[in-house]
């Protein structure tokens, strides 16, 4: 029966996958045949995403401070453990961009400088 399970799951999801399988951005990614734009998106994505994702250990630490003001000890409880698996996903987001920077510039003559000192956007994180 676990075979029934997973249709069930997957059946719902159909609608899901063809709206994401029509996306004009990925469309857009898929359409290039330029491997150089696919590197780039990628850096763009994590060089953004360590920006996202450094406040939400914070953010989720905040909420399990205020639900035990509130009394709701077992959600602060479980929120101060999700806070702690949050610590340091930015972390390996800007290890990712250094990764991608490094794999671009050891083939291209165009060098990515990520060390911070030109402002752009992300460029304060790295």
């Amino acid at each position: 029966m676990a075979h029934s399970s997973l249709e069930k799951y997957n059946q719902s999801l159909a609608a899901v996958r063809e709206r994401f399988d029509a996306n004009p951005a990925l469309n857009a990614l898929r359409s290039n045949s330029d491997p150089r734009m696919l590197e780039l998106f990628l850096l763009y994505f994590c060089a953004i995403g360590a920006q996202m994702t450094q406040p939400v250990e914070d953010w989720i630490r905040r909420a399990a401070s205020r639900c035990t003001e509130l009394g709701f000890e077992q959600l602060a409880k479980a929120l101060g453990h999700h806070a702690q698996a949050e610590s340091g996903h930015h972390l390996m987001m800007i290890a990712d961009v250094h990764s991608l920077a490094n794999h671009w510039n050891s083939r291209r003559l165009t060098q990515m400088n990520y060390s911070g000192k030109h402002r752009g956007k992300g460029a304060e994180l790295l």
